[in-house]
């Protein structure tokens, strides 16, 4: 299967040019294997159009890290995905972080609302058609938003409790002394 990444990016299409594109800590492991290595990501503060997020409220709180940068694909000097080459993204469709392969999906934390419409792949006349002959469904589109979210509110958790572990202990130490 090969998703035209290459004709969108071409056309000037955004989802893998001029985005910052969250992974996980679960994206990170497959793309890791696939690759060999894990210099595919890296932390940065999120530009500004990110901070108001039109469809999800609750988007921020779930990709903010504690020190206020995002997770994310890196990106070459174009601003182009960086495993983005001359035919299409350098990884299989299934090793693809989350968020990658719900495009054009559009999502919350409570399901799918619909699609992306500056994405190429939506002006196409059967759309539906399009999505399932490139194995993007709704019905797996429905999948990858509930493991998205999993991942997203479990590293959050563990964000909280590694911070209350430390503010224990340091409290702690402190009434030691």
């Amino acid at each position: 299967m090969n998703i035209p990444c290459c004709e969108c990016e071409k056309a000037g299409a955004v989802c893998c040019v001029m985005r910052q594109v969250i992974i996980t800590d679960k994206d990170i492991d497959r793309v890791s294997v696939y690759l060999g290595r894990t210099d595919f990501y890296s932390f940065e503060f999120p530009e500004a159009w990110y901070l108001e997020p039109c469809y999800d409220p609750d988007w921020l709180s779930l990709v903010l890290q504690p020190d206020g940068k995002l997770k994310v694909l890196k990106r070459k000097e174009d601003r182009s995905c960086n495993l983005l080459g001359a035919k299409g993204c350098a990884l299989p469709f299934d090793v693809r972080p989350r968020l990658c392969q719900l495009h054009p999906y559009m999502h919350t934390a409570k399901g799918i609302i619909g699609l992306d419409m500056t994405c190429l792949i939506s002006r196409e006349d059967k759309v539906e058609t399009y999505l399932e002959e490139h194995n993007m469904p709704m019905d797996k589109a429905k999948e990858w938003q509930k493991e998205l979210y999993f991942e997203l509110n479990r590293e959050k958790e563990q964000h909280h409790n590694h911070r209350r572990y430390f503010n224990g202990k340091s409290t702690r130490h402190q009434e030691r002394r």
